[in-house]
């Protein structure tokens, strides 16, 4: 039937609406359509000569969308891309952290922040992309230069604080039996970690002392810094310079043109105490330093994680620089300052490597190593509570400075935190993170009769020097400090049940009653609560819930 053949009346195909020139004998593949009863056709197209009324949000010219890739490796990365601005929108840190924890677990390469291996260091360093230099900043100089009567001050604040630091460290290392009982300490911890909390327990009265007689000579904001006592430092970050483990599937999908992976690497380690301020530290150089966009100056390596002491595992990714984040305090104490370690690192190896021939003789690499993988990862899980997460780019470096010591030597470092996006769909390394060291230090050579031989004062003007260094109000009051966070908009409930689950997720709790759902015969499972054959089963019985008791054991 032709087209102008069912003018004045209503066609029963969509074949016979008007649609233009339509050839004769046009095969049709698709079957007809009926027409609604509401659509009437005149036999000629409709023409509207009204003005289109302007839309706002409409531009004068027009905006097409972005050209992606069609491919299958395409599409996936398109995918990711979505899913780093869908994190990048989120309002809070919460629903950041949530977002990233909602979908599955992630294989994760998992390390402590010291790696146990020999001739580690340049690992560390690749690890966090950290350019490490072997002398204190300018800044931080010991030396004094100006008039006699400056000298003379300071050469007797000198003497007062080796004093302080000799008696502190001659009452908890030499002075006090070894076998002292530990107080107000559960049982487990004196049995798994005593000498672990021994050494953080000499190092926070150290800190204590030095403190509480600074506070009055040198620097009046130590009376306002917060201290976390011996607190838990987890952070994750991805790596795109790692070859995969093994040639399965799993690695196999995920294999850039290069051969190489991107790498998940959860860092779960503690430190000593840890001291933060509402302020930052200034940085010590400017992200355009030639030392910080070379990316020659770290050295690459293709050695597999796993020979340096990796464990990989399924786990959640952790964020936590030592204390929960709370979203009415969010804005306070959240600048680094400085963080204290231990060398246990030193015996803990030496008990691991008990069976080389060799002695290890490089100790100041590790502690160096165990200073940068710290500092890395605490500065990295402070900046996610500034709302910058490993797909973000930092707006401003962080700063922070680490002292290692256990009484005779001390190893004094300044890092500052420049980049910590290494995922290779984000460009990889764009710039390096600098860490200053000071080398292994002496305070004293022995103690003999009661006395310290052999005392040097470098080391105590170091330690005034690192107690010294204020935070710039300054400074801090011209950056945009959270500038991917938003107002929280969620109700008090939603704020409370998302926080339970974050802190449930990120201390692996189980619910106590959910191993019971497992002893039920195996042929119920089959047959009656599995979800592929629960709707073909006429018999079907009631689902077996899990008891609740009606009043909580306690209170029985």
């Amino acid at each position: 039937m032709s087209a102008t053949s069912s003018v004045g009346r209503i066609p029963k195909t969509a074949k016979d609406l008007y649609r233009g020139y339509i050839p004769p004998n046009l095969p049709q593949n698709r079957p007809p359509n009926k027409i609604k009863w509401w659509w009437k056709v005149e036999g000629r197209p409709r023409v509207t000569l009204y003005p289109k009324k302007e839309i706002e949000g409409y531009s004068e010219f027009a905006e097409y969308p972005p050209l992606n890739d069609g491919s299958r490796k395409g599409l996936k990365n398109q995918i990711r891309y979505d899913w780093y601005e869908t994190i990048k929108g989120k309002s809070t840190v919460e629903e950041k952290l949530l977002e990233i924890n909602r979908h599955q677990l992630h294989y994760m390469a998992h390390i402590p922040n010291w790696l146990p291996a020999y001739n580690s260091l340049p690992m560390a360093q690749y690890l966090t992309q950290t350019n490490l230099i072997s002398k204190l900043p300018e800044s931080y100089r010991i030396s004094v230069d100006g008039d006699p009567d400056q000298d003379r001050l300071d050469a007797q604040l000198v003497k007062q604080m080796r004093q302080i630091i000799l008696d502190q460290v001659a009452f908890d290392k030499y002075e006090c039996p070894k076998k002292r009982n530990i107080g107000y300490v559960a049982k487990p911890i004196k049995q798994t970690s005593r000498n672990v909390y021994i050494s953080n327990r000499f190092i926070q009265n150290l800190v204590s002392s030095i403190k509480r007689y600074l506070a009055t000579q040198v620097n009046e904001q130590l009376l306002d810094y917060q201290c976390d006592l011996s607190p838990t430092i987890r952070s994750w970050w991805y790596h795109s310079g790692f070859e995969p483990p093994n040639n399965k599937i799993f690695y196999r999908n995920r294999k850039d043109d290069d051969g190489n992976i991107n790498q998940m690497i959860q860092m779960d380690g503690f430190s000593s105490l840890n001291m933060r301020h509402d302020n930052f530290i200034e940085p010590i150089i400017s992200r355009t330093d030639p030392i910080v966009t070379d990316l020659s100056l770290v050295q690459k390596l293709d050695s597999p994680l796993k020979f340096y002491g990796a464990r990989f595992k399924f786990r959640w990714p952790v964020t936590l620089p030592g204390f929960w984040y709370n979203d009415e305090r969010s804005h306070l104490l959240d600048c680094p300052h400085t963080c204290f370690l231990s060398t246990d690192c030193l015996q803990a190896r030496r008990k691991i490597s008990h069976n080389i021939a060799n002695p290890l003789n490089d100790d100041e690499n590790c502690l160096n190593g165990q200073a940068i993988l710290t500092a890395y990862s605490w500065l990295n899980s402070l900046s996610m509570y500034h709302g910058y997460t490993p797909f973000q780019e930092l707006d401003y470096p962080f700063t922070c400075q680490v002292v290692t010591t256990d009484g005779q030597n001390w190893l004094f470092n300044v890092y500052q935190l420049n980049n910590h996006v290494f995922h290779r769909d984000l460009g990889g390394p764009k710039s390096n993170n600098i860490c200053w060291t000071s080398g292994l230090l002496r305070l004293f050579e022995e103690y003999k009769d009661g006395e310290f031989k052999g005392i040097n004062d470098d080391v105590v003007k170091l330690i005034i020097r690192f107690f010294a260094q204020k935070t710039s109000s300054e400074y801090t009051s011209q950056l945009n400090l959270r500038p991917l966070l938003k107002a929280d908009t969620r109700t008090e409930e939603e704020r409370c049940k998302q926080e339970k689950r974050l802190r449930d997720t990120f201390e692996a709790r189980i619910d106590k009653r959910a191993p019971h759902d497992w002893r039920v015969p195996l042929w119920e499972h089959i047959f009656f609560r599995s979800k592929e054959n629960r709707d073909r089963i006429t018999h079907m019985k009631p689902r077996w819930k899990r008891p609740k008791p009606k009043i909580s054991r306690f209170f029985q």
